[in-house]
């Protein structure tokens, strides 16, 4: 398991959108905590949150190497935590401010084929800044322990 201090200090920036001409330095920060857990041939599911959050910018957050034609939940939360689940997967995000059924693309039934992808605005909201959210994709899949497949959890920090 990553500790949250960890992942933070090791904010990835590569999925940070590149700043537009005339736009200033992006100053959000992403990271990963927790642990996934796999689903169908060892694939854990992967989400990824692509552009700079800050108050008006345009984001997408993907749900990557799921399985196939599966049905799961994306949960967005203001806080990170660590609840058990049957079957040795976590819960990474609580409380959950909003639970939203998914159904990821892909050849039905192939491990790691599975995607999602989400378009989302942050508001022009300059208040918005410093406001933290965390998101888990959790996804049926027969082939996990626990009949389970989860990414790890995403955080980020709504930048200037």
């Amino acid at each position: 398991m990553r500790p949250l201090a960890l992942s933070l200090a090791l904010a990835f920036a590569a999925t940070l959108a590149p700043t537009a001409a005339g736009q200033p330095p992006c100053t959000a920060i992403v990271a990963f905590y927790g642990d996934g857990c796999a689903g169908s041939a060892g694939r854990a599911p992967r989400l990824e949150l692509v552009g700079c959050p800050r108050p008006g910018a345009a984001l997408t957050l993907a749900i990557q190497n799921g399985l196939g034609q599966a049905a799961g939940i994306l949960v967005v939360g203001g806080d990170s935590q660590f609840f058990p689940l049957p079957g040795g997967c976590q819960v990474l995000v609580l409380p959950p401010l909003t639970v939203l059924p998914v159904v990821l693309g892909g050849a039905a039934g192939e491990p790691g084929a599975g995607e999602f992808s989400l378009p989302l605005l942050v508001p022009a909201q300059p208040d918005l800044v410093g406001r933290r959210f965390n998101m888990q994709a959790l996804v049926w899949d027969a082939g996990a322990y626990g009949s389970i497949s989860a990414t790890d959890g995403l955080q980020f920090v709504i930048g200037k």
